[in-house]
């Protein structure tokens, strides 16, 4: 082991977020700050006992006395390294500080679709007074809205869709054996909840058993023609059969945030769709994001520090 206990970070942080886990760690760590790639040393990697960052497997694999890894984002599928698992290192997430942002955002999504708000901006372009097109608008007072990846982020979807008269079902990985949950949201298997959908919310996280989860055959089960947003990530989905559900009517449209590659090619046919919204993977930032991130890193350092259990600790295995 090092002679004294290194935590590193590599996020780019102001001063102040800086300073703020400085004085958390002072007592007990050396704290290093490299954000920048060419000032990360293989010295200072194989120093580290806690890294605050997103590092690269080579990172990792140098990193050997690595004992904690947190990551300022919801997702790991980035960071999902071999040597996590096979070196016991405890992986900690951001997960918790999203939902209220990505619930706006669905639902602006959600107001574009539904009261056709692209039509009316384009009429102000042109000075033009039409009503005419009130006639595609919807209600979403009544729809039913499927969540796909029923957690921290679906119930707060949730908890705007019941403020809007929506009927909620919610589908997760683990059955708590109820028909309805404390939100009085519906939960099914997505089979059975799919037909049903007026609007589907794609919350999933990308793990072994969602990778493409969204293929032609769950498109087709979408009797009811609806709405379908991503807000979880984008490998969940094949965009082929996404793209073949738009153009044949399977579903009325798209809202976008996240995608199998990012960024977005820009010859990739989802830009000149006309009844796609695209997001460039926005929809859980916020200004002061990264305050807010350090805030729980440094409720983890604390405990890290007492030798208390972690919070937002990630099944290495389940992926999230």
């Amino acid at each position: 082991m090092p002679e004294h206990r290194v935590l590193l970070i590599t996020y780019p942080l102001s001063d102040f977020n800086l300073s703020r886990i400085r004085e958390a760690a002072s007592e007990h760590f050396h704290v290093m700050y490299t954000p920048s790639p060419e000032i990360c040393t293989e010295e200072i990697l194989s120093s580290a006992e806690v890294i605050f960052g997103e590092p690269s497997q080579e990172e990792i694999k140098l990193a050997t006395h690595l004992r904690w890894l947190h990551v300022a984002s919801a997702g790991v599928d980035h960071v999902l390294f071999p040597e996590l698992r096979e070196r016991h290192i405890v992986l900690t997430n951001s997960r918790g500080m999203h939902g209220p942002q990505i619930a706006e955002l669905v639902f602006g999504f959600l107001l574009q679709w539904s009261r056709r708000l692209p039509t009316w901006a384009e009429q102000q372009k042109q000075h033009k007074w039409d009503k005419g097109p009130y006639k595609q608008m919807k209600l979403l007072h009544g729809l039913t809205m499927v969540i796909v990846g029923y957690g921290n982020v679906g119930r707060a979807i949730a908890r705007a869709a019941h403020g809007f008269g929506m009927h909620v079902i919610g589908v997760r990985r683990t059955s708590s054996g109820k028909a309805v949950d404390e939100l009085g949201v519906e939960l099914l298997d997505l089979d059975s909840a799919l037909p049903r959908a007026d609007v589907v919310v794609n919350a999933l996280p990308q793990t072994r058993e969602t990778v493409r989860l969204f293929s032609r055959e769950k498109f087709s089960l979408m009797i009811r023609k609806p709405f379908f947003i991503n807000v979880g990530r984008g490998g969940t989905v094949d965009e082929n059969a996404l793209i073949e559900a738009l153009r044949e009517g399977m579903i009325s449209g798209a809202a976008l945030d996240v995608f199998s590659i990012e960024p977005l090619p820009a010859e990739h046919p989802l830009w000149n769709m006309e009844n796609v919204f695209i997001t460039p993977h926005i929809a859980g930032l916020i200004p002061g994001y990264m305050g807010v991130a350090v805030r729980l890193f440094l409720d983890n350092l604390h405990r890290y520090i007492q030798e208390k259990d972690l919070i937002n600790v990630v099944n290495l295995d389940a992926g999230y």
